[in-house]
């Protein structure tokens, strides 16, 4: 039989301190990542959404992300694109709450709620664009771009943020952008769309059990 060392049930308490519930029977991973809270049939399910273009996709530590810093300033408009027409994870509900634990890397003191925002992506042909965004972020953001209003907060005690539209999205492809700095994000962002007759997402999970809520595999 296992016997637990300090360490294992130091690094247990920790995770279990930051898995938050959000739902009757349904918590945050406390191993973090980004997640899409949808609906579908009337029931909760977390649906993971992974960073578009990353080479960490498949790695065990959820909260490890890539940056590559894009610096729009230098011109009035700026976008990149995304592959395929469509993102993998689809909220079926047209105001989804996402939410995120990662690691902060080296980002400086970006305030929270701008750290994270959600771009409208530009469907054409086999690509997603975002972009054609007019960006100062120096106190005259322009909101003529794709940037959608959201309301960021942290959620309790733990390392979660919850990201959610200020109102409901029309049907279309989105993305949740990182802020790097007030002149700098993250080429490398978490897609997502919104579906109402979209199929179901892979690899979600639902509330547990009230009689079997220790553990979910």
């Amino acid at each position: 039989v296992h016997v637990e060392t300090p360490e294992e049930r130091e690094a247990r308490e920790k995770e279990e301190a930051n898995s938050p519930e959000i739902s009757p029977g349904l918590r945050l991973p406390g191993t973090g990542g980004v997640f899409l809270l949808d609906q579908l049939d009337g029931k909760p399910e977390l649906a993971e959404i992974l960073q578009n273009g990353s080479e960490l996709n498949q790695r065990a530590d959820k909260k490890s992300v890539l940056r590559t810093a894009i610096n729009p300033i230098g011109s009035s408009k700026h976008s990149f694109e995304l592959k395929g027409p469509h993102a993998k994870i689809q909220s079926h509900v047209p105001s989804p709450a996402i939410y995120v634990d990662i690691d902060e890397g080296a980002l400086n003191d970006v305030p929270l709620a701008g750290r994270f925002r959600i771009a409208r992506a530009d469907a054409k042909k086999d690509v997603r664009v975002v972009g054609n965004l007019k960006v100062t972020f120096t106190g005259k953001t322009s909101q003529e771009g794709n940037f959608i209003p959201a309301n960021v907060e942290k959620l309790g005690t733990g390392e979660w943020v919850k990201i959610v539209p200020a109102q409901d999205l029309p049907p279309g492809e989105y993305a949740v952008v990182e802020m790097l700095g007030t002149e700098e994000m993250n080429l490398y962002v978490w897609d997502f769309g919104v579906n109402r007759q979209a199929p179901a997402n892979p690899n979600t999970f639902g509330p547990l059990p009230a009689a079997n809520s220790s553990s979910r595999n």
